[in-house]
């Protein structure tokens, strides 16, 4: 079995190589695995000829090049202030998203690289007890107007989220295997790390009994990222 650090630079090696073919050939990536272009309802719905009503299918797919003439992967950062939710019911990921966007360089190390003039990106995820590396283009679902469908970055030249996004969905099959789900288990596959359920009851405890909270208190922030 690969170890996590072969992985990296296999998946490294193969983003390289990717990059380097389509600027050499004058294209851009299209992933041919998850091609939102030639198979949109299959990147979308577990069942393409059962469509989900509640995920819309977006009447335009763009690149960042496309949408933003200074397309960036972060613009000063990352805050929890910069996350919008778009029209897929991944709240629980953004929600995840925005705890880790409290720990500097947390969000930013899931990329492995990316490069726009190439058109992609390399992510990676916590799943099944291994790191796994996603290979993605760089395409996004859009409105008629050109704005993002899905879920996006307040500044419209930052596109680490519709990003992320998209490669969540490819880890998973679909979209619609992404809509809907739990914070805890999106925590665990950004950060490779166990989680916890605490009850509010156990938070409110050490402020009912002062004497408590010298042993409930570490106890509870040991668990803490």
């Amino acid at each position: 079995m690969l170890s996590s650090q072969s992985l990296c630079s296999s998946s490294e090696l193969e983003f390289t190589v990717i990059a380097g073919l389509c600027k050499l050939r004058g294209t851009k990536y299209v992933d041919p695995s998850f091609s939102v272009l030639a198979n949109p309802r299959g990147c979308l719905f577990i069942n393409a000829d059962n469509p989900n009503p509640e995920i819309p299918i977006p009447p335009k797919w763009l690149r960042p090049t496309d949408l933003s003439s200074d397309p960036q992967l972060f613009v000063d950062g990352v805050l929890a202030g910069d996350i919008q939710q778009g029209a897929v019911g991944t709240c629980y990921l953004l929600g995840a998203l925005a705890s880790l966007s409290a720990h500097t360089g947390h969000l930013e190390s899931i990329f492995v690289a990316h490069d726009f003039e190439a058109g992609v990106v390399a992510v990676r995820f916590f799943n099944h007890n291994s790191w796994k590396y996603v290979i993605i283009d760089d395409i996004i679902g859009c409105n008629e107007d050109g704005s993002i469908a899905y879920s996006h970055c307040k500044d419209k030249n930052e596109f680490w989220l519709p990003l992320i996004e998209k490669a969540w969905a490819k880890l998973h099959g679909c979209y619609e295997y992404t809509h809907y789900g739990h914070t805890h288990h999106a925590l665990m596959d950004m950060t490779g790390g166990c989680n916890d359920e605490v009850g509010h009851l156990q938070l409110v405890a050490p402020l009912l009994c002062p004497s408590a909270a010298c042993c409930t208190l570490p106890r509870l922030l040991s668990r803490c990222l």
